[in-house]
This record gives C-alpha cells, structure tokens and sequence, in this order.
C-alpha cells in the first residue's frame, strides 16, 4: 500500500480495477455471436488474479489477536 493510502482507498482501486476489466471485456465481446472458450479463460483469470490480490491484501490488513493486546 502506497504512503498515506488508507485500506479503503486500495479496495475502491481494486473494484474499479475489476469493474475495468470486465466493462473491457465487455466492449470486446459485444456484437459477436461466438467468443472462443480462451477468451473467456483469459477474462475469467484476470478477474480472478485481481481478486488474489484484494483477498492477500485484507489478510495483511487483519490484526492478529493471539497473543497481541486485546
């Protein structure tokens, strides 16, 4: 996370991230009959790579309580 970037701010740049790909993909798919099952494996795994890193991310944002200050 970048100095002074709160945890909100990132997951607002990650859902518009997400929103970005999937607002691209639509762009690219619309108007066609057919869309090849590689295409769609290629959107499906960015949208799943973007999700990788918001979930890795709020695991770093979680505290742990074990043992730490209650």
């Amino acid at each position: 996370m970048a100095y002074g970037e709160s945890p909100k701010g990132e997951a607002v740049t990650q859902q518009h991230e997400l929103t970005k790909v999937v607002d691209e993909a639509i762009a690219r798919f619309r108007g066609r009959d057919l869309v090849s099952s590689a295409e769609v494996t290629d959107v499906l795994l960015d949208l799943r790579l973007l999700l990788l890193e918001v979930e890795s991310l709020e695991d770093l944002l979680v505290e742990p309580t074990a043992g730490g200050i209650a």
